[in-house]
């Protein structure tokens, strides 16, 4: 039987990820084809933002594990820093009740979101005006700059 051949156009997040599967399946030889260098494009341009905030389970995990991988690059390569930010998913009060079942699913997969109303969301960010505001907190969200990161990986 003869292997596939597969060329991936673009070193950028999907495109790597991509190819890791392809190479985990043993199925296809693949070749990337980039430009530049592994995240040069629009994965390099990007803040680099991570969050655990989502809505799907699926997206959680994944979201979850790729900050515990990122965090524990940056911990064995000191040119590397991950910058917890938090991240506010801010909604009106009348959306309060789908804001807290999403606090519910993210907790029961590990992460350690909060719901928030207007006090404590000014605890956070004493300079936002939220009235009649509720919020969703990811104290794990963060960033680090992706174009240091794709030759770490």
């Amino acid at each position: 039987m003869t292997q596939q051949k597969i060329i991936i156009i673009g070193a950028g997040s999907t495109g790597l990820a991509t190819a890791l599967e392809i190479a985990k399946s043993g199925k296809a030889e693949t070749a990337i084809l980039e430009k530049e260098y592994a995240g040069a494009g629009q994965t390099g341009q990007c803040c680099g933002f991570v969050r655990n905030f989502y809505n799907v389970p699926e997206m959680i995990i994944s979201a979850s594990y790729s900050i515990k991988k990122i965090m524990a690059i940056c911990k064995v390569n000191p040119e590397l820093k991950y910058e917890k930010m938090g991240l506010l998913v801010i909604d009106n009060l009348k959306n309060r009740q789908m804001i807290r079942e999403n606090i519910r699913l993210l907790r029961s997969l590990g992460v350690k979101a909060r719901y928030l109303e207007a006090e404590k969301i000014n605890l956070i960010r004493p300079y936002l005006l939220v009235n009649n505001s509720c919020a969703g907190y990811d104290r794990e969200a963060g960033y680090i700059n992706p174009h240091l990161m794709a030759g770490h990986l």
